[in-house]
Formats: structure tokens, C-alpha cells, sequence
């Protein structure tokens, strides 16, 4: 999962730098063709007409992205922000409103509530029954040693405790049992090579009572986190990481379609600016316009 999550962000980053390179292109075509009008002194009337009214097109889209990533921009502060705060478990728009609802909704708190007490309810149940077959003394009607030296049920208050006393538990020396006659042995000894059957059916049911409960209480460890409403909105913000990024990348797009849009907008005035200047009947018969000589200055003939 973390691999294709990782892709697909990586493709979604392509193709907006694909985007971005297409139509920053397309733009900086367009300037290029008043450069070409400029070298070529072009004053055709209808040229400068056609490309004023493209430029103006673009100019205007330009525009109205720019107030669009403008506005994503701030969003994206604003959210970054309220994100920030909500990792630091800070009154915000989370805090004030999301997890209250998903507290409300969901009940996280009587979920919790209700594992804890069948967790400690089935743990005593287990010590309970241990305790019908272990005390603490070498030599009774009991077969096994309590592990932990347990002597109530009280004393198992959940499947971790119960898992360490059922691994504790030991098969008494008196019973004969065990695979070195005279000794006391561990459940896991027992169980594989015990001579009495009956209390090595014991010791392995017991055995697979304790894996159980081990494996109960590693699964209560990690799904206790779970069942809490800001864990679960900081999963739902998981996809906000790269803020910083974010917010440094619409300042910077919605400055650039700023930009684009003011320079088609000088585009325009350069064309009709031009084509004043360099009138097509000026051109055509090689007089500068306006009275003009090609330094620039006013034609002596006309200032005499």
C-alpha cells in the first residue's frame, strides 16, 4: 500500500509539472511572436487585431486562474495551519468541531470501556481456572505451581498478566511426571515430553490458553489507538504531509499566472504601440514614421 500510495503521488506530480511546462510554453510562444512583430516592424492591421484578440483570450485566462490559485493558495494556509494545530492537539477547526462529531458519532469511549471489562472479565475467568489445578505449595492435592504466585483471580487484571502467569506455571516435583522424575518442570517441558498423559494434556491446553491470550493482548495493544477519534482525523489529515510544499507551490503558481496575464496584457499595448509607430505606409515606401529619422531624431528637413 505504501508503495502505490508513493507511485501515484509521484505520477500526480508529473503530470501537474507536465501541465505547468505546457502552458507556461504556450505563453512564452505567444511573447515571442511581439519580439518577431518588433524586429520585423510589422504594422499589418489585421495581424495586430488577430493577435491582440489571442492575447487577450490568454490574457483573461491567465487572469482567472490567477484569482483561482490565488484562492487555493490561501485555502491551503488556512488548512496547513489548522492541520499544524491539530497535531499539536491545539483548539481549531478539528479540535472544535471534527473530533467532537467523531466522539459523538462513533463512541469511541464505550467501545474502550466494554474491551476493558470482557479483557479483565476473561482474564480472572482463566485464572480461575488455573487456580483449581496450582497453589503455591510443594506438596498438595494440586498438580501445578501458580505461576507468579498467584492466589486470586484479582491478580490477572488483564491477558498480558494472565499470559505471564500461565507461562509461569510449573508442574510440581511430586507428581512424577515431569520428563526427570523427582523435579519440577515448565509447561513447555511438559507438554513435549511429560510421562503422564493426562497432565500433559494439561500443560499443552494451558500452553494454548497462555498463546492466546498473548496474542489477544498484542492485538488490544494496537487496536486501542485506533479507537480514538484523533488518531482517526490525523489518519484522514495523513494526506496533507507535504503542507509546506503545498503551500509554497500555489504562491508560487498563482504568482506566475499574475505575471501572465500582466504580460499579455503589455503585449497588447505593444502591438498597437508598434503598429502606430511603424505604420505600414511608412514601411512600405522607407520613411520613418512620424517625422522620425532612423537615429530617432526629428528630420532636419522638417525642423527647417
Amino acid at each position: 500500500m505504501p508503495s502505490t500510495r508513493f507511485r501515484s503521488t509521484l505520477n500526480g506530480y508529473r503530470l501537474c509539472r507536465t501541465v505547468s511546462y505546457c502552458v507556461g510554453g504556450v505563453g512564452v510562444v505567444l511573447m515571442l511572436l511581439v519580439v518577431l512583430l518588433a524586429c520585423c516592424r510589422c504594422g499589418i492591421p489585421c495581424t495586430t487585431y488577430l493577435l491582440s484578440c489571442v492575447y487577450w483570450l490568454f490574457g483573461v485566462v491567465f487572469a482567472l486562474l490567477a484569482v483561482v490559485v490565488t484562492v487555493l493558495a490561501y485555502l491551503s494556509w488556512a488548512a496547513c495551519g489548522e492541520v499544524e494545530l491539530q497535531q499539536q492537539r491545539q483548539p481549531g477547526v478539528f479540535q472544535w468541531y471534527l473530533v467532537p462529531y467523531c466522539e459523538q458519532k462513533f463512541d469511541f469511549a464505550d467501545i474502550n470501556r466494554e474491551a476493558d471489562d470482557a479483557e479483565r472479565r476473561f482474564s480472572k475467568d482463566a485464572c480461575k481456572n488455573l487456580l483449581k489445578s496450582c497453589d503455591n505449595k510443594p506438596i498438595s492435592s494440586k498438580p501445578l505451581l501458580c505461576g507468579n504466585d498467584i492466589t486470586s483471580e484479582d491478580q490477572c487484571p488483564n491477558f498480558g498478566t494472565m499470559a505471564s502467569v500461565l507461562s509461569a506455571t510449573r508442574v510440581k516435583a511430586f507428581t512424577m511426571a515431569c520428563p526427570v522424575a523427582g523435579e519440577s518442570c515448565t509447561l513447555f517441558e511438559c507438554a513435549a515430553n511429560c510421562t503422564n498423559t493426562d497432565v500433559k494434556a494439561v500443560s499443552s491446553g494451558i500452553l494454548q490458553l497462555a498463546a492466546q491470550a498473548s496474542n489477544a493482548s498484542i492485538a488490544l495493544s494496537y487496536a486501542r489507538p485506533l479507537l480514538d477519534c484523533n488518531f482517526v482525523v490525523d489518519k484522514l489529515l495523513g494526506a496533507m504531509s507535504d503542507c509546506n510544499e503545498l503551500k509554497a507551490g500555489t504562491l508560487m503558481l498563482g504568482t506566475g499566472f499574475f505575471v501572465g496575464g500582466l504580460m499579455f496584457g503589455l503585449a497588447i499595448y505593444i502591438m498597437f504601440r508598434g503598429s502606430c509607430i511603424w505604420d505600414v505606409r511608412f514601411i512600405t515606401q522607407g520613411k520613418s514614421p512620424r517625422g522620425l529619422n532612423g537615429s530617432g531624431s526629428v528630420n532636419a528637413a522638417q525642423s527647417s
